[in-house]
């Protein structure tokens, strides 16, 4: 039992090492995935937010469930604790839906059963044991099942779908409603109550204006109205008489309308939102409380609150004015009445904050801990007038934001800035004098003091200090907050992007701001759009040298996004804030990216231009860069003087994306110069400098098609055979898999080969024959490798290769061609009698002219005779000359005639070819041989030796050489 319990722990941390986060993406957050023992079975149960859209299917020792939507699956808890009847479960992309659908690949017992049912948005899957299947399906049966939304029918076995098939796939398909937001209204003696049936974790608003009731979630969906419908055309709705959602970007925004007077109540079940309404006025459960505080600008009002959701902003079509709403995920948390101030008013809600502007300029700004409202030049509140409009106490302090970089720069005392060295000298005084208790605070002043004056290798290390010396402070919004800033000032953005985005920081207006800053230098520029047009409403919290880098930031993500009305607008506000040195120079930087893609060259050319004076060098480089290919785009340089200057530019700046972008723009250039080596030596430095960034698979793509483009589509052809030879193996690593990998092996084999590199083309086909091939491809290339050992003259290799890739069962034309081969290789060993013997049931005309060439080397003229006699045929019948290859043969006939002193056959012969032969090559030796007169003494000999060292008679490797030339060849 341990050691079955040990083999399954140890399959369960192999397939999930690799395969947990299979398709993690940035923005994707994970199904949980929970797990329960039960005697009569496994279970696990996947908690999808929403009704998935599956099939299932079960083949030999593995259930398989196919969703047409890419989920990620967290399988921390079964790696913890596997189950003992699932083996393993593997997470993948579905190919067949253009990786759009993800496959989980459950590994059970093949004798395994399974059943599967939906139990609100979660899947239940049980794995019985092969043992008494049946029976123990009927035990489980009488245990109790999750409660389910689903019918009866939804929830039946696996054995009761399929009968007596597991062939056909079972699935569950949501109806086309699905899409909707489920609303359900019932009725009852007190009022009416509206479910929202919401399947995730979301904010809302819930208020009454002029007769209408708004309810308001953050999240986008359409919402299913028909019941409400329903409800109103029978006279069943109380005091509701219509429904309609309105238009509100990220957000759900319904209007009800409202006969009479009425109260409302919200609670939160699960994730269902219910909003009661019933007869009279009522209350919040839990009123919200405004408070003054003095701001950094001014008299603020705070509104505390937990679960702070995001901002809509909408036009009221009942009253004309603009509001902004701020849904809670708290439930019950509203204003009981209306609080009135002279730049704004907050309405009467009971869910969420509601805020009526009446003054131009006004900030509200949402923290993890409630929602402020100010101004820029401070409310025109008083005292007096505060605590009797709203009657609520003055005190508190303004709530701190989590990342004030100012702030941090004092210290942890409040007065003036000091000079940063004496500050510090000052820090780690205290520290030194700190007791244990006091120390902690001490530390993590003197880490934001490091961050706030750019000393982010210090700040990280204070950091790390404090995190050995109590891990749980890593656990904290704050910590999170604070080590996202120090890892993107150490230029570790996505580490950076980790740490900022916990859900829990959300709520904190200025965090989206500094998100924004971390997905941009990862180069995440939609992300970073995002992250921005979150946090503005925390801009005015920051001072010049911020919204400088801000800008500057967002400028760049949207001209990336192509954005340019954005692009732009930030554009516009970096020009209206004068800058100067560098950040100017980065400002003309951008408006040359701008008015290129204006098409305004001759501007883009200027602000480039100017750009690359900057002292900055990483600046300067990316204009130069720019420039470069601006000018060489428009023909104003030529391409060796463009490729000049980015080999200057390789060495101008290193380390990041820029330096992969000039190495890029290099190797295009190399690549159109047909410099190939240069190109792909250039790619290939780029992706093992950058081998963690995800552009290096677009590179590795370029190198591949480079490498394609010389060996597939026949560019090496014009290079000299060996630098073709050279760069094949320098880079012999971007063959392809498979038959284009192949096919490329084959056609440098075929150039090797024509240019008499057989040596090297053997080296190649031994390797592919070795390690890329099997069956019947590789008893076939086998032959053509045999071939080549031939042309070079080593036969023993061909036999040595054919014994090698011998194969039981092989189509009948590639065994041909193995016995011809390995034949020929044993005549070549003069084993004339094993050939003949291994040629007995092979048949053709290229057999016979083996045949024909293994007589004349054993000098057996009696079948040599016969041989040439059936490869002539009736030849003499045709009045045209004799092409070579039967000359040659006529000639071998007639010496072996002669040799046979046959004379009547040398009459016979001489009669039918004499005028076939009269002129052109062998006339005077056919004469001789056939001459009535007989051949003098000696001279058969004479004939015979000098016929044998006539390259001509080696034809065999002619033709074995013609057949791997690139125009005609058919080796292949």
């Amino acid at each position: 039992m341990m050691a079955r319990l040990f083999l399954v722990l140890l399959i369960w941390g192999i397939w999930f090492a690799p395969h947990q986060a299979v398709f993690a993406q940035d923005d994707t957050a994970a199904i949980s995935v929970r797990r329960g023992e039960h005697p009569a079975y496994s279970r696990v149960v996947f908690d999808f937010l929403q009704v998935p859209q599956y099939q299932i299917t079960k083949a030999g020792d593995r259930i398989r469930l196919q969703f047409t939507q890419s989920h990620v699956f967290d399988f921390s808890v079964l790696r913890n604790d596997p189950l003992a009847h699932i083996m393993a479960i593997e997470a993948r992309a579905d190919d067949d839906q253009n990786g759009s659908g993800t496959i989980l690949d459950i590994m059970v017992n093949p004798q395994s059963s399974f059943r599967h049912f939906l139990s609100g948005a979660s899947l239940v899957l049980d794995v019985f044991p092969a043992q008494n299947a049946e029976g123990i399906r009927a035990e489980a049966a009488a245990e109790p099942a999750p409660p389910s939304q689903n019918s009866p029918q939804e929830m039946r076995s696996v054995a009761a779908e399929q009968g007596a098939s597991n062939s056909s796939p079972l699935s569950y398909r949501p109806e086309a409603s699905s899409d909707l937001l489920p609303l359900s209204l019932v009725k009852d003696a007190d009022g009416i109550e509206l479910a929202f049936g919401w399947q995730k974790g979301t904010t809302a608003a819930v208020f009454l204006r002029s007769g209408w009731l708004w309810t308001i979630f953050e999240d986008s969906r359409r919402v299913d109205l028909s019941a409400v419908e329903r409800s109103v055309a029978e006279g069943n709705s109380g005091p509701l008489r219509s429904a309609e959602q309105m238009d509100a970007q990220g957000f759900t925004a319904l209007r009800f309308d409202l006969v009479g007077s009425v109260g409302l109540s919200v609670r939160r079940t699960g994730q269902i939102w219910r909003v009661r309404i019933v007869s009279g006025a009522s209350a919040p459960a839990r009123e919200l409380t405004p408070v003054r505080q003095a701001g950094a600008q001014g008299t603020v009002i705070f509104v505390a609150a937990d679960e702070v959701g995001g901002r809509l902003s909408l036009v009221d079509p009942a009253v004309g004015d603009r509001l902004s709403v701020i849904p809670l995920g708290d439930d019950g948390r509203g204003l009981a009445q209306d609080h009135q101030y002279v730049d704004f008013h907050l309405l009467p809600s009971a869910q969420g904050l509601v805020i009526d502007p009446v003054a131009d300029g006004l900030q509200i700004v949402r923290f993890a801990t409630g929602v402020s409202i100010g101004s820029q030049r401070g409310l025109a509140i008083s005292g007096s007038e505060l605590a009797a409009r709203m009657g609520a106490a003055r005190g508190g302090t303004v709530v701190s934001r989590m990342i004030d970089l100012e702030a941090w720069r004092q210290g942890a005392h409040e007065g003036t800035k000091a000079d940063y060295t004496a500050r510090e000298q000052q820090m780690l005084v205290d520290l030194s004098l700190a007791d244990a208790a006091s120390r902690k605070s001490v530390r993590w002043d003197l880490a934001r003091f490091y961050a706030g004056h750019g000393a982010y290798p210090e700040a990280y290390a204070m950091l790390a200090l404090l995190a050995d010396t109590d891990p749980e402070i890593k656990n904290t919004l704050q910590w999170k907050a604070v080590s996202g800033v120090v890892l993107l000032g150490l230029n570790r953005p996505l580490e950076a992007l980790t740490a900022l985005l916990d859900p829990k920081l959300d709520a904190e207006s200025d965090l989206w701001l500094w998100r924004a800053l971390a997905a941009n230098h990862a180069e995440r520029h939609a992300l970073a759009l995002d992250y921005f047009r979150r946090g503005t409403e925390a801009l005015a919290l920051h001072d010049r040298p911020f919204l400088a880098k801000i800008h500057l930031a967002i400028a760049q993500s949207a001209l990336a996004e192509k954005a340019y009305d954005l692009a732009s607008g930030q554009i516009t506000s970096l020009q209206n804030m004068g800058l100067s040195g560098n950040q100017a120079l980065a400002v003309d930087y951008l408006y040359g990216q701008l008015a290129q893609s204006r098409g305004d060259i001759a501007t883009a050319r200027a602000r480039y231009q100017d750009a690359a004076s900057a002292r900055d060098r990483h600046l300067s480089t990316k204009a130069r860069l720019q420039l470069a290919r601006l000018e060489y785009g428009e023909g104003n340089i030529s391409i060796s003087e463009a490729t000049a200057r980015l080999e200057r530019l390789r060495f101008a700046w290193r380390g990041d994306r820029l330096e992969m972008d000039v190495l890029e723009t290099l190797a295009d250039l190399y690549r159109q110069q047909e410099q190939y080596r240069q190109a792909l030596l250039t790619l290939q430095l780029a992706a093992s400098a950058f081998a963690t960034d995800a552009q290096s698979r677009d590179l590795a793509a370029q190198m591949s098609a480079i490498f394609s483009r010389l060996f597939l589509d026949g560019a090496a052809d014009k290079l000299p055979p060996l630098e073709a030879l050279g760069l094949f193996y320098d880079f012999s690593e971007l063959t392809p898999l498979g038959s284009s990998g192949d096919r490329m092996i084959r056609h440098l084999v075929e150039r090797l080969v024509s240019v008499d590199l057989v040596d090297r083309a053997a080296e190649l086909l031994e390797h592919q024959v070795s390690y890329r091939l099997e069956g019947s491809a590789q008893a076939l290339v086998a032959a053509q490798l045999g071939k080549i050992y031939l042309l070079d003259s080593r036969p023993e290799e061909t036999l040595r290769i054919m014994r090698a890739t011998r194969q039981p069962i092989l189509p009948d034309d590639v065994l041909k061609q193995r016995t011809l081969v390995s034949a020929r290789a044993l005549s070549e060993l003069k084993r004339y009698e094993e050939a003949l013997v291994l040629l007995e049931n092979t048949s053709g005309r290229e057999a016979d002219q083996l045949r024909a060439d293994i007589y004349w080397a054993s000098q057996d003229w009696p079948a040599l005779a016969a041989i040439s006699d059936r490869l002539l045929g009736n030849r003499w019948r045709n009045d045209a000359p004799l092409a070579l290859p039967e000359r040659e043969i006529l000639i071998r006939q007639a010496l072996a005639l002669s040799f046979n002193d046959a004379r009547e056959r040398l009459a016979q012969l001489r009669s039918r070819y004499r005028p076939l032969i009269m002129e052109g090559d062998y006339a005077g030796v056919f004469d001789l041989l056939t001459s009535p007169s007989g051949t003098p003494a000696g001279e058969l000999g004479r004939i015979a030796g000098e016929l044998g060292g006539v390259d001509q008679f080696r034809s065999f490797l002619s033709a074995y050489r013609a057949e791997f030339t690139p125009t005609g060849g058919t080796a292949f």
